[in-house]
């Protein structure tokens, strides 16, 4: 197991000491392992007998353009999770180009809020305690054109300057 998941659980515990809900976040530049170490750490969690949902931050971007709105929405939504232990959203379909048909619920007593953006000062406030991930560009070039079954290359680079746009809190470390 990462130091960063026993890092992370030790967090949330004792958050949840204190707190009815506990918010952890994965940030990191995109094909850096974000949604990988997200979902380790949720088993980690559910293990230990915890109801934990992930907040996949690019589903809330709605387009290519949109990713400082998906960080805006992921606030209203941790917000809601933190006041009444869940929130509902429409995921962006990205295969298709637009909203999906479904609403998704996020619940329990822990959430993970994972994606490009998820420590940064719009997020961080609301925030128990994260993580970011780091890999080489080669390393996240080689991950993104194994996971992705559609060519984004085109698009990459202003997701990047998206991501490097967004402002971070002093004693967060850029990813």
């Amino acid at each position: 197991m990462s130091h960063h998941v026993r890092r992370l659980a030790r967090s949330a515990k004792a958050a949840l000491a204190v707190y009815p809900r506990a918010v952890l976040a994965v940030d990191g530049r995109t094909g850096a392992g974000k949604s990988t170490l997200a979902q380790v750490l949720a088993s980690h969690l559910r293990a230990a007998g915890h109801h934990v949902d992930i907040l996949p931050l690019d589903l809330l971007a709605y387009g290519w353009d949109d990713l400082a709105g998906a960080v805006h929405a992921g606030a209203r939504l941790t917000s809601a999770f933190r006041a009444l232990g869940e929130a509902r959203y429409r995921p962006y379909d990205w295969e298709r180009g637009r909203p999906a048909e479904r609403d998704i619920t996020v619940a329990g007593d822990l959430l993970i809020v994972e994606g490009c953006g998820a420590l940064s000062a719009t997020l961080a406030p609301l925030i128990d305690d994260g993580v970011i991930v780091r890999a080489s560009r080669d390393t996240r070039e080689a991950r993104i054109t194994a996971r992705d079954h559609y060519d984004w290359s085109a698009e990459r680079r202003a997701w990047e300057e998206q991501h490097d746009a967004l402002t971070y809190p002093p004693s967060v470390r850029r990813p």
